[in-house]
């Protein structure tokens, strides 16, 4: 098989959350663009029952919620040492998760006891690979 280039503008097309070892939430672009498109900010809110974290999108921004920010098309990321310490979350080192949205609340939850193991990423790269290699057959059809 011949080389390949990889294009470093490249993103993950599965929306995922990183919370790394130093606090932060990383919110990669797909995540951003189906959850957080016309949002300005977030609000971030804890469930000690469950060990959940949810991220609540908001189009207005107020003193107590998080801004986002980043350019068109690429990842977010969101300091939340305040919410790790004030609720004495475990944070044992840089993990990542597939967020599901709760229509309830309204709002985009990680499961901390459910980060995304080699295995279960190897299944979500297969997945992602699948999809584009739909999109590039549907793309196909559409040239003239």
């Amino acid at each position: 098989m011949a080389f390949q280039r990889f294009d470093k503008n490249t993103s993950s097309s599965f929306p995922k959350i990183t919370l790394t070892k130093c606090n932060s939430l990383g919110i990669n672009a797909a995540c951003v663009d189906k959850y957080f498109k016309d949002a300005k900010a977030l609000e971030l809110y804890y469930d000690g029952d469950s060990n959940r974290i949810g991220l609540k999108p908001f189009k207005k921004t107020d003193d107590h919620m998080y801004v986002i920010k980043r350019k068109e098309g690429q990842s977010a990321s969101i300091s939340c040492g305040g919410l790790i310490k004030h609720f004495g979350i475990q944070n044992t080192g840089t993990r990542r998760y597939i967020p599901a949205w709760n229509n309830k609340e309204k709002l985009l939850e990680i499961h901390l006891d459910k980060p995304i193991s080699v295995a279960n990423l190897t299944k979500v790269a297969a997945i992602e690979r699948k999809a584009a290699l739909k999109e590039d057959d549907e793309n196909k059809g559409m040239k003239l």
